[in-house]
């Protein structure tokens, strides 16, 4: 089967793993019902995201409920597996984001600490020196990893 682009379904891979990430994410408390969502790069040229769909509890969220945008955060059409429902309000900010920052993927969570910590750092949080570093493949000391905070419109 081939996606809106004539190339092999992009989301045959990716829709489960973002449906999986929602459900841990959902098991901790950082997605409750259909708050938050997550989003990855399917292509740089054109700018292509698989995001998670709107309304959805993020707990029960499937690969169906996974769609794919463009470089603005609309809908592309033509895409097999795309969500039942509208990607994500905030898709737009997704592919901001994707754009911006290089980024390969969007979490976008709604945790008290995540709210408080971009209303308290808006330019970005810093981590420095922290064990959790190793995690992304840096090393724990010496270094400095500036978290990006974007605005949600």
């Amino acid at each position: 089967m081939t996606g809106g682009t004539g190339s092999p379904d992009p989301l045959a891979e990716i829709g489960p793993l973002l449906a999986a990430e929602a459900a841990r994410f959902a098991s901790l408390g950082w997605m409750r019902g259909t708050s938050g969502n997550l989003s990855a790069v399917l292509s740089r040229e054109p700018l292509r995201l698989a995001v998670t769909a709107s309304g959805v509890d993020k707990g029960t969220l499937t690969a169906a409920d996974i769609g794919v945008v463009d470089a603005l955060g609309s809908p592309v059409p033509g895409y097999p597996g795309a969500a039942r429902t509208a990607p994500s309000a905030e898709a737009a900010l997704h592919a901001r984001a994707a754009r911006r920052t290089g980024a390969g993927a969007v979490v976008h969570i709604h945790t008290i600490a995540a709210v408080v910590a971009g209303r308290r750092w808006p330019a970005g949080v810093e981590l420095a020196d922290l064990e959790m570093l190793k995690g992304i493949g840096l090393p724990a000391a010496g270094e400095t990893v500036l978290l990006p905070v974007i605005s949600n419109s």
